[in-house]
């Protein structure tokens, strides 16, 4: 008798933690409101790829779209606040302010594949507001990183990445470039200096 309901006891554990498996879900919260419900399968280069629990098909959200993850196991990822790429996790209070990116923190090589696409990536995104905001609209644009200049700064930890964007009008029949340098700090805010401009 006694077998039977440890028997029956242990069915039904297996049971309840089969169907809080199958019905959790990750949550993505967005910034215009809403709620996500899905399993997140990847964070990376800016971009989230989830799927719903309606579908198998794999979808993306930018991180600008998102305020918060927060995992079924519990654990949530912030980025309400300007976060890079890698967003700061909740409970993180390590000094850096974003120890969740490794270029932050340990040793610092910009020829690595892993910071040549992040840089890359974030060249890419910060390029087209600031060719709005000092071009206008342009037909087509490129965006290069001077790697040979990108530097960690050893005292605020600041991440500098020198660019060039150079872009095609052709309404008015010339192009054009704009050098400057994105500057980003520990906590992943991101700011532009500007250094010049020109009509080729």
């Amino acid at each position: 008798m006694l077998r039977v309901h440890i028997v029956r006891i242990a069915a039904l554990v297996f049971f309840v933690l089969c169907f809080e498996n199958i019905f959790s879900q990750d949550k993505i919260y967005k910034k215009e409101g809403g709620i996500i419900e899905g399993k997140i399968q990847e964070v990376a280069n800016g971009k989230i790829t989830y799927k719903t629990k309606d579908s198998e098909e794999l979808k993306q959200i930018t991180v600008e779209e998102v305020d918060l993850l927060k995992y079924a196991s519990g654990r949530t990822t912030d980025f309400s606040k300007p976060q890079t790429a890698a967003a700061k996790t909740e409970g993180n209070n390590s000094p850096q302010g974003n120890s969740d990116n490794p270029f932050f923190t340990g040793k610092f090589d910009r020829n690595s594949p892993e910071f040549v696409n992040y840089a890359n990536s974030v060249a890419k995104q910060m390029s087209q507001p600031i060719l709005l905001k000092m071009a206008g609209k342009i037909e087509n644009s490129s965006v290069g990183v001077y790697f040979d200049s990108v530097y960690r700064d050893l005292a605020t930890g600041e991440i500098n990445i020198p660019i060039k964007i150079t872009y095609e009008k052709y309404v008015s029949l010339h192009n054009g470039y704009i050098k400057g340098t994105i500057k980003i700090k520990p906590d992943g805010t991101k700011t532009w200096v500007f250094e010049s401009a020109a009509n080729e």
